[in-house]
């Protein structure tokens, strides 16, 4: 298992570009050292939303993909945080403030981050691939509708939907137990949506 530090080294200048090419540059080597053509992808919040990307981009290199309440619309999600007034500002100024909650620190993002994001398309990711999905219910961050939607077009897709905000702390437990027998049998016993832990059902 190879888990990546894929934040820049300054957010100012963050390419997403870059940072997809990072990931895609690692799908490559894992499949190499490990002498098999094709590996699977987890990540969680925007890392979903950059192992679907990779997902897209390299399909013959992805056995599946594990998405832990993935960033997908991710240019819808900053235009709806921030709001017509603040993303004026963002452009024009050239940078503005976010808050990285990994390092409980404030951050100054370049707007190129934006432009390159937006040229992205908002669900991505092979149609063909087995993909587990997990969305927290109580998401404030990322609305579970865009998980739905995305596995619902998608047939080798399952959606597990637990009580959660967008941590998916509560449930993380019982997310790995499911996760792991997800990869061990490569592929959904039948697509659709199954209550997490937690979940009535």
């Amino acid at each position: 298992m190879r888990v990546p530090d894929l934040n820049p080294r300054d957010f100012l200048a963050w390419r997403p570009e870059a940072t997809l090419a990072r990931v895609e540059s690692d799908l490559a080597a894992v499949c190499r050292s490990g002498g098999q053509p094709r590996a699977w992808l987890v990540g969680s919040s925007f890392g979903g939303y950059l192992a679907a990307m990779a997902a897209e981009r390299q399909p013959q290199r992805v056995a599946g993909m594990i998405l832990l309440a993935p960033a997908f619309r991710f240019a819808d999600l900053l235009r709806l945080a921030l709001g017509p007034d603040a993303m004026e500002r963002w452009r024009t100024a050239g940078s503005t403030p976010f808050c990285h909650y990994g390092e409980q620190r404030e951050i100054q993002v370049g707007y190129r981050f934006y432009e390159e994001v937006a040229r992205w398309p908002g669900e991505p990711g092979p149609a063909g691939s087995p993909a587990l999905v997990v969305h927290g219910m109580r998401d404030e961050a990322v609305p579970i509708a865009y998980s739905r939607a995305w596995a619902a077009t998608r047939p080798q897709a399952r959606l597990i939907e637990t009580p959660d905000d967008h941590s998916l702390a509560a449930s993380l437990d019982e997310i790995l137990g499911i996760a792991a027998s997800f990869i061990e049998e490569g592929t959904p016993a039948a697509p659709g949506v199954t209550p997490g832990p937690g979940t009535p059902s």
